[in-house]
């Protein structure tokens, strides 16, 4: 095997392994971020309660949280909390004002998710990140 085809090997088996959780409430907005991150090779959990989205956050090794896209909730900021509070970065989709929005690592509207949100994904994925959250 040469040296290209297994870096392009390695690069897929790390995306494959890369987990991801997306938290949002409108079912069939949460079904289109699902086939996105799928498509693109990513392992992805979805819940629409944030009560769920926490115990999950906590069993389950995440590397990322995808979080909002509907209205958002006073939820969303203890999800997000409890995702900092376990490393875990968060992209923050919005509709609408970005101002009072759960605190996320990055943020993007909800209008620009399909390639931005896995532009994004990718940035939020190389982050580095130490106990205690982002560097």
């Amino acid at each position: 095997m040469n040296l290209q085809a297994f870096l392009a090997r390695v690069i897929q088996e790390d995306m494959f392994s890369t987990k991801i959780l997306s938290v949002c409430r409108v079912p069939s907005l949460g079904a289109e971020r699902i086939k996105i991150l799928r498509a693109a090779g990513y392992q992805v959990d979805d819940c629409t309660d944030s009560a769920v989205a926490i115990q999950k956050i906590k069993s389950v090794d995440y590397d990322l949280v995808v979080l909002g896209h509907s209205d958002s909730h006073p939820e969303d900021t203890l999800v997000a909390q409890t995702a900092h509070f376990s490393n875990v970065p968060v992209l923050m989709l919005a509709n609408g004002p970005l101002e009072g929005r759960a605190a996320g690592d990055s943020t993007v509207p909800a209008a620009k998710e399909g390639e931005s949100m896995l532009h994004l994904v990718k940035m939020v994925l190389n982050l580095p990140v130490s106990r205690g959250g982002v560097m």
